[in-house]
């Protein structure tokens, strides 16, 4: 399936020259799923470059710890993946982790679409009857869907061996009160 089709599929269709995020490119023709390569090239999401100071797989990066081999629990309070903002950055971030050997399982709202990147496994916590799309900022609904995601983050905390919550947006404090209840690593991405 071609990113494009997803996007129909989702009920977003197609983009306009009007959209903030549309690159008259061929972006949206991508497989669902891009290359790092194929991101690189794009100005709608750009990837470190080869000149960047992230770990590689299996290296250490001379500090004598490697990403390699570890568990990441995500969670992301947004409708992952939808093409605007955050859930742009949490595709970079998540292209990044597993291209160094991580595992992650991304905890996320029942809305979007899943881009199929090798190395993440999304759990979408449950649906909230009458909620089919999430505005951008603050919304009543976002309350609503944040608390069936943070009981869904803690119920995969306390069955799974993770070595680090990474939480974004208003997940932080929350995900630093889970993470210490479990004796596990908390990084808060703003």
């Amino acid at each position: 399936m071609r990113l494009w089709e997803a996007l129909e599929v989702s009920g977003r269709g197609l983009p306009s020259r009007g959209d903030r995020w549309y690159d008259a490119g061929s972006w949206f023709n991508a497989p669902v799923g891009p290359t790092p390569e194929l991101l690189q090239r794009k100005k709608v999401v750009s990837l470190p470059s080869s000149k960047s100071t992230s770990i590689p797989a299996g290296d250490t990066g001379g500090s004598g710890h490697s990403l390699s081999g570890m568990r990441v629990l995500m969670i992301a309070p947004e409708p992952f993946f939808e093409p605007r903002g955050t859930p742009f950055s949490i595709l970079n971030r998540l292209a990044s982790l597993t291209r160094q050997d991580v595992e992650v399982d991304l905890v996320t709202y029942p809305i979007g679409f899943d881009p199929g990147l090798k190395g993440v496994t999304i759990h979408r916590s449950w649906r909230v009857p009458g909620i089919r799309s999430v505005p951008i900022g603050f919304s009543l609904r976002k309350l609503a869907l944040d608390a069936f995601l943070l009981l869904k983050a803690w119920q995969m905390l306390r069955r799974g061996q993770y070595d680090l919550v990474h939480t974004h947006e208003e997940a932080g404090l929350v995900g630093h009160w889970l993470a210490g209840r479990c004796g596990v690593r908390h990084l808060y991405d703003m």
